[in-house]
């Protein structure tokens, strides 16, 4: 579900980014997408930050 939240915004910004290759505008953008559905299902919050720590070692 992150992932496909995340896409969404690539093709929303037109850019031809992958989750590695976000600049930091658009990672702002995505924790902003992925807010609302974090906040109905709270239990997975702890998959945002792991998904995040992620994205900052591999970039």
């Amino acid at each position: 579900m992150l992932d496909d939240i995340s896409m969404d915004t690539f093709l929303m910004t037109k850019n031809d980014h992958t989750l590695q290759t976000a600049d930091p505008l658009e990672r702002a953008e995505i924790m902003r997408n992925w807010k609302p559905y974090i906040e109905q299902l709270p239990e997975y919050e702890y998959l945002c930050g792991d998904f995040l720590l992620w994205m900052k070692r591999v970039t």
